[in-house]
C-alpha cells in the first residue's frame, strides 16, 4: 500500500507539472513565446519555410499573431501582418465548423513563388470529391482581410484589395473589392445548408485596367462582367447561369451532372468581336472575331460533345482564315486512362501564305488516350486552276516519346503537278527519315537517313536537283528563284563519321539578293581528313570565298569576304557600308592558329561610319583590337578571352566562363544613335566621352571607369516631353553602372536631379530615381507648362517600368484649329525608304500619376478656362494609355464676341493619345429671356459645336440671339456676316492661332484675360486673373461704367472648400464659403 501511495503521489506531481506546463504555454507571454520559437525551429527548415511571429491573446480561444511570413528559395514572397482567430478546438473533433472569425490587417504578396519541386513519393488514395468537400467546414464563418497588397510582379502592376466573408444564418455572403484604382469586385452569396447542400450565386464586375484584366492581359479598355449561380445537392451539381463578359467575348453556359461521373449535361456559347483583345493572353499576334458553341452529354463510359464554330475570322502574325467553319463530334471516357475519339471537319478561305486567296477545306480523324494519339486526316486548297491537296496518316505519340507518320502532299497550277512524301520516325534512340521524296517538272529530290541519338552519327544521302524553283514555290507565294543542283552522303566508318557532298549549281535570288555559285565546289571527310575545294559565292554585291585542308597533323583554310552590302542584308537604309574580311587558320587541328582582319565603310543614319579589326586565337586565347571612326564618333577596344579551339576533335574551349580582360575608350556624339530611335519617335543629342576597363568573365563581365554626359538633349515627339541641358557622370563599379549628378535645367529655373543604377549582368537590372523641380517638361504639341514631383525606373533593360507622382501647374494646353488656308498644303518629305526601320528591342512601360488640382489652362476654339484633376499615365513610351479627367474650375467659351459660362465642364482621357483627349464642355449664358447652353465634344482635335435653348430653337435662330440679341429675321447684312463668321468657328475653321485675347494676358503676365458681355448680352465687360501662390486666387472684373466693377479673392482651404470674399464698385464686401464634390 505505501508503493502505491507514493506512486499515486508521483503520477499527481506529474500531472500537476503537466497542467502547470500547459497553464504556462497557453497563458503568459513567456510561454508563447516558447512555443512560437519550438514551432519556427520546425517550419523555418522546409522547402517553403514560415516563420511566426509574436504570439498574443490565449492560442484556444482568441489568438492573435503580430506576423506570418512565408519564403522559398528567392527569399520571403509572402507577409501577413496582425492575424486575429477565434476558434473552438472541441469542435475539431465534431462535425462542427470550428473556426468563428478570421481577421487579417494586411496581407502583402511581394511575387509569385518559385514552385516546388514534385514529390517523388506517390500517393494512390486520390481525394475524392466528398473529402474535398468535408473541407469546407474549416473555412471561418466571419472573414475580415483589410489589406491584401498584390505588388508587381504578381500582376504586372500593384494592386491593393479587401475580402469579407460575413455570417448570416445559414448564408455566407462574400465580397472581394478593389481599396485604390480601377474597380475590381466579386460579391455573392453562398448557402450552407450542409456540407453536401449549397447553393451559390456570385458576381464579378470590373472597370477597365482592373486587376482581373491585367491577369488575362486584357487591353486596358476592356471591363469585365461575370455570374455564376447553381447548387450541390448530394452528388448532383447544376449550373444555372454561367455569363461572362471581357471586353468583346461572352460567354453563356448551363449544365448539370454528378460528382462521380455517372451523368454529365452542359452547353457553352462563345462569342468573341474582337481577338486581338486577348494577343496577349495567347502570346499570338490575333485579329477577327470567334463565333462558338459547344453541347456535351454521356457519363463515366463515354461523354459525346459537339462544337460548331461559325462567323469566325482569325488573323495570326498575318496569316489570316476567313469565313471558317468547323464542326467538330467525339467522345471521351471519364475513365483512367481517359480513350477519346474526336472527327471533325474545318473549312475557311486563307490568305497571307501566298499570293491571294485559298479556300481550305480539312477533315481529320483523332482518337487514342492520355498517353497514346492516334491521327489521320486530309486537306483540299482549292483557286482556280490551283489545288493542293494532302493526307497525314497514322501519327502515335507514346510516351516515352515515339513518333511514326506519313504525310503526302499534292500541288498543282493549270498542267503543273508537283508530288511529295515524307514519312519518318523518333524514339529515344534514334531519329529515321523513312523516305523523302519531291517530283516534278524538272524536280527530284530525294533522301533517307537515320540518326543516332546517342553518338549523333548519320547515315543517309539526299539529291536535290531543281531546274526552276521558281515553279515549285509559286503556289505558295514565295518570292524565291533560281536552281540547284547537288548531292550529299554520311555514312558511320569504324564509329567516324565520314561525309561527301557536292555542289554543281546553286543560284537563287530571293527577295532581290541574289547568290550564285561561280563553279562547282566539293566537300569531302573521311573521318581523318578532310577538303573544301574553292567555294566562290557572289553574294549581297560582294563576295564569299572559302577553301582548305586538314588531316591529323595539318590545317590550312581560309574565308575571305570582298565588297559584301550590309545595308542589303539588313534590309535598312538605316545602316549601310561594305565589309572586307579575311581570316586564315593554320597549325596543328588540335590547338590551330586563327587570324582575322576586317574593316567597314559605311553610315549609320546619315552619319559616315568606318571601323577595322584584328583578331588573333591562338594558345588558349583570343586577342581582339578594334576601332570605330566617324566624324561624330571615335570608339576603341581592345579585349583578350581566355580558351582554346581544337578542330580535331572539335572543341570550343570559349564559354561563359571564359576569363575577359580588355579597354574601352569612347568619345561619342549621341546624335548617331538617333536612327535607332525613330520608331519610338524618340531623339537624343550630348557626347559621352570616357573609358573603362574590362574583367570578369563572359557571363558576367565586370567594368571599371567612367564616362561624362554633357549639353545632352531627349524629346519623345508624340507626347512632347524634352529635356534639355542633360548632364550626368556615368561611373562603372564591376558590376554595376552608377549614374551620379544626373541633372537637367529648363534655362527658367526648373531642374531635374537624379541618380541610377544599371546592371551589367543577367537581364540589365535598371533603378532610377528622379526629382523634378518646377521643371518646364513640355516642349511644343498643344501642352506646355511645369512640374514638379518625382519618377522612378526600376525593371530590367528589355522591359522596365518608369513610376512617378507628378504634380502638374501652371499647365497651358491649346486646342488646335482647322487652317484658313484653302489651297493644297505642302508637305515636308525628310526620308523616303522602302526598307524597314529597324529599332531597340526595349519596352517602357507608364505607371505615372499625375495630379492637376488647378492651374491647367485649357485654351484655344473660343474656350479659356481653367481645369483641375488626376490623371493616370499607362501603356508604353511608344503607345501611351492615360486615363481620368480634368473638370473646369472656372472659364469661359468665347463665340466671336459673346461669352458664356462654363457649366459641369470636363477633358477626359480613356486610353490611346489620340484619340484622347475628349471634351464634354458646357457653357450657358441667357439673351432675351432665352436661356442657351452651347456643347463642346468629342475629339480634342475635331471636337464638335452644337447649340440648344429653352424654349427650345432651331440653331441658326439660337446664334442670332446668342450674337444679336433678336431673331434671325431682324438681322442686318452686316450682322450675316459676323453670323457665317461664328457658323464657320462652330464648323472648326479657325484658325487655332493665339488671338488678340492670348497675346494681350501673355504682355500683361496674367492668367485669365476675358472680354464678355452683360447677362442679357449687352454691355461689355473685361475680367483678369491671377494666382498670387498655389492657394491663393485674384480676379478683377470692370463693366462699361465705372461702378460695374467686380473684386474677388478666392483662397483654397481644402481640396473640395474654398472661401471667397467680393468687393463691388459701390464698396459691398461679401463672404462665401464654397464646398464641392464630384460623384
Amino acid at each position: 500500500m505505501r508503493v502505491i501511495k507514493w506512486l499515486l503521489v508521483v503520477l499527481l506531481l506529474v500531472m500537476a507539472l503537466l497542467a502547470g506546463g500547459v497553464v504556462w504555454v497557453l497563458f503568459s507571454q513567456s510561454g508563447r513565446d516558447w512555443l512560437v520559437a519550438q514551432v519556427n525551429g520546425v517550419t523555418s527548415q522546409l522547402e517553403t519555410p514560415i516563420v511566426l511571429g509574436r504570439l498574443e491573446g490565449n492560442p484556444l480561444q482568441d489568438a492573435r499573431l503580430q506576423s506570418l511570413t512565408v519564403g522559398d528559395a528567392q527569399g520571403v514572397w509572402l507577409t501577413v501582418d496582425a492575424v486575429r482567430l477565434v476558434w473552438s478546438p472541441l469542435a475539431m473533433l465534431g462535425s462542427g465548423r470550428p473556426f468563428t472569425l478570421l481577421e487579417v490587417a494586411k496581407v502583402d504578396m511581394a511575387r509569385m513563388p518559385v514552385p516546388v519541386a514534385p514529390s517523388e513519393v506517390v500517393d494512390d488514395e486520390r481525394a475524392t470529391p466528398a473529402d474535398i468537400l468535408s473541407y469546407l467546414r474549416f473555412v471561418p464563418m466571419d472573414l475580415r482581410i483589410a489589406d491584401i497588397q498584390l505588388d508587381e510582379p504578381v500582376a504586372g502592376r500593384a494592386y491593393r484589395l479587401a475580402a469579407e466573408i460575413a455570417s448570416e444564418g445559414r448564408d455566407q455572403h462574400v465580397r472581394v473589392t478593389t481599396l485604390e484604382g480601377p474597380t475590381t469586385q466579386a460579391s455573392g452569396k453562398i448557402s450552407l445548408n450542409a456540407l453536401d447542400d449549397i447553393a451559390a450565386d456570385i458576381s464579378l464586375q470590373e472597370m477597365p485596367r482592373g486587376l482581373m484584366g491585367a491577369l488575362l492581359k486584357l487591353p486596358q479598355t476592356a471591363s469585365i462582367s461575370a455570374t455564376l449561380a447553381g447548387a450541390l445537392q448530394g452528388e448532383n451539381v447544376q449550373v444555372d447561369r454561367l455569363d461572362v463578359k471581357a471586353g468583346t467575348l461572352r460567354v453563356q453556359g448551363e449544365g448539370e451532372g454528378f460528382l462521380n461521373g455517372e451523368r454529365v449535361s452542359a452547353s457553352v456559347v462563345l462569342k468573341v468581336r474582337d481577338l486581338s483583345e486577348f494577343s496577349g493572353l495567347s502570346g499570338m499576334a490575333l485579329k477577327g472575331k470567334a463565333d462558338a458553341r459547344i453541347l456535351a452529354q454521356g457519363g463515366m463510359d463515354g461523354v459525346r460533345f459537339a462544337g460548331v464554330v461559325s462567323d469566325t475570322t482569325i488573323d495570326v502574325s498575318g496569316t489570316r482564315v476567313t469565313g471558317l467553319k468547323a464542326d467538330v463530334s467525339g467522345t471521351v471516357a471519364l475513365r483512367e486512362a481517359w480513350p477519346f475519339a474526336v472527327r471533325g471537319t474545318v473549312a475557311g478561305e486563307v490568305s497571307g501564305v501566298g499570293e491571294g486567296v485559298y479556300p481550305v477545306v480539312l477533315q481529320a480523324d483523332v482518337s487514342g488516350t492520355r498517353e497514346a494519339l492516334g491521327v489521320q486526316g486530309r486537306g483540299r486548297m482549292v483557286r482556280g486552276n490551283e489545288r493542293v491537296d494532302m493526307s497525314l496518316g497514322a501519327v502515335a505519340v507514346v510516351s516515352p516519346l515515339t513518333v511514326n507518320g506519313a504525310v503526302e502532299m499534292a500541288w498543282e497550277q493549270g498542267k503543273t503537278r508537283f508530288e511529295g512524301q515524307v514519312a519518318g520516325a523518333l524514339d529515344p534512340v534514334r531519329a529515321e527519315l523513312k523516305t523523302l521524296n519531291v517530283k516534278g517538272p524538272g524536280t527530284l529530290v530525294s533522301g533517307s537517313g537515320v540518326v543516332d541519338m546517342q553518338t549523333y552519327l548519320v547515315d543517309g544521302g539526299a539529291t536535290v536537283n531543281i531546274a526552276d524553283l521558281g515553279a515549285l514555290v509559286k503556289l505558295f507565294g514565295i518570292d524565291l528563284k533560281g536552281r540547284i543542283d547537288a548531292n550529299v552522303r554520311a555514312k558511320p566508318v569504324n564509329e567516324l563519321q565520314t561525309a561527301d557532298a557536292n555542289i554543281r549549281i546553286f543560284e537563287v535570288i530571293y527577295g532581290g539578293k541574289r547568290a550564285v555559285l561561280r563553279k562547282p565546289a566539293e566537300l569531302a571527310w573521311d573521318g581523318r581528313t578532310g577538303r573544301l575545294s574553292p567555294f566562290v559565292l557572289d553574294f549581297a554585291g560582294g563576295s564569299v570565298q572559302a577553301e582548305g585542308r586538314m588531316s591529323e597533323d595539318l590545317v590550312a583554310a581560309s574565308l575571305t569576304l570582298r565588297g559584301i552590302d550590309v545595308g542589303m542584308l539588313a534590309g535598312t537604309d538605316d545602316f549601310g557600308g561594305l565589309i572586307d574580311f579575311t581570316a586564315n587558320v593554320s597549325g596543328r587541328p588540335q590547338a590551330p592558329i586563327v587570324v582575322a582582319n576586317g574593316n567597314f565603310g559605311g553610315k549609320l543614319g546619315e552619319i559616315p561610319l568606318a571601323s577595322d579589326m584584328a583578331a588573333t586565337w591562338r594558345g588558349g586565347q583570343v586577342a581582339l583590337n578594334a576601332n570605330v571612326k566617324s566624324g561624330e564618333l571615335s570608339a576603341a577596344a581592345e579585349a583578350t578571352v581566355q580558351g582554346g579551339l581544337s578542330l580535331l576533335p572539335f572543341e570550343v574551349g570559349v564559354g561563359p566562363d571564359s576569363a575577359l580582360r580588355g579597354r574601352v575608350t569612347a568619345d561619342i556624339d549621341l546624335e548617331v544613335f538617333n536612327p535607332l530611335l525613330w520608331n519610338s519617335r524618340s531623339q537624343i543629342e550630348g557626347r559621352v566621352s570616357g573609358s573603362v576597363v574590362l574583367g570578369g568573365v563572359l557571363a558576367t563581365p565586370t567594368a571599371e571607369g567612367r564616362f561624362v554626359l554633357r549639353d545632352g538633349e531627349y524629346l519623345q515627339s508624340t507626347s512632347g516631353l524634352c529635356l534639355k541641358n542633360i548632364g550626368a557622370e556615368i561611373v562603372a563599379n564591376r558590376d554595376v553602372v552608377e549614374v551620379r549628378n544626373l541633372r537637367s535645367t529648363d534655362g527658367e529655373g526648373g531642374s531635374l536631379n537624379g541618380s541610377g543604377r544599371f546592371g551589367l549582368q543577367g537581364d540589365y537590372a535598371l533603378a532610377t530615381d528622379l526629382k523634378l523641380d518646377n521643371l518646364r517638361l513640355f516642349c511644343g504639341g498643344l501642352a506646355s507648362g511645369n512640374v514638379d514631383g518625382t519618377l522612378g525606373v526600376n525593371g530590367v533593360l528589355g522591359d522596365h517600368t518608369v513610376r512617378g507622382n507628378i504634380v502638374v501647374g501652371p499647365l497651358n494646353v491649346r486646342i488646335p484649329g482647322a487652317s484658313r488656308q484653302v489651297d493644297i498644303p505642302s508637305v515636308e518629305v525628310e526620308r523616303v525608304s522602302t526598307r524597314t526601320q529597324t529599332s531597340l528591342p526595349v519596352i517602357t512601360r507608364l505607371a505615372i500619376v499625375l495630379d492637376a488640382p488647378q492651374e491647367i489652362f485649357v485654351r484655344g476654339r473660343g474656350l479659356d478656362a481653367e481645369f483641375g484633376g488626376r490623371l493616370e499615365v499607362g501603356g508604353t513610351a511608344t503607345a501611351p494609355l492615360i486615363h481620368g479627367s480634368l473638370s473646369a474650375l472656372r472659364g469661359r467659351y468665347t463665340l466671336l464676341d459673346r461669352s458664356l459660362n462654363l457649366a459641369d465642364s470636363n477633358v477626359m482621357f480613356e486610353g490611346p493619345v489620340p484619340p484622347s483627349p475628349y471634351l464634354a464642355i458646357k457653357a450657358t449664358t441667357t439673351a432675351q429671356g432665352t436661356a442657351i447652353t452651347l456643347n463642346v465634344t468629342g475629339n480634342a482635335a475635331k471636337p464638335q459645336i452644337s447649340l440648344s435653348s429653352t424654349p427650345s430653337l432651331p440653331q441658326d435662330e439660337v446664334l442670332a440671339l446668342l450674337l444679336f440679341g433678336r431673331k434671325l429675321s431682324n438681322i442686318s447684312a452686316f450682322e450675316a456676316l459676323k453670323l457665317a463668321q461664328a457658323t464657320r468657328v462652330m464648323a472648326g475653321l479657325d484658325s487655332g492661332e493665339p488671338g488678340i485675347l492670348d497675346r494681350a494676358r501673355e504682355t500683361l503676365g496674367v492668367d485669365t484675360l476675358d472680354i464678355g458681355s452683360g447677362e442679357e448680352g449687352t454691355g461689355v465687360t473685361v475680367t483678369t486673373g491671377k494666382y498670387l501662390t498655389d492657394d491663393v486666387y485674384i480676379s478683377f472684373q470692370q463693366g462699361a461704367e465705372p461702378e460695374d466693377r467686380l473684386f474677388k479673392t478666392e483662397l483654397e482651404l481644402r481640396q473640395d472648400v474654398t472661401g471667397n470674399t467680393t468687393v463691388d464698385g459701390a464698396g459691398n464686401q461679401s463672404i462665401g464659403i464654397e464646398w464641392k464634390r464630384d460623384y
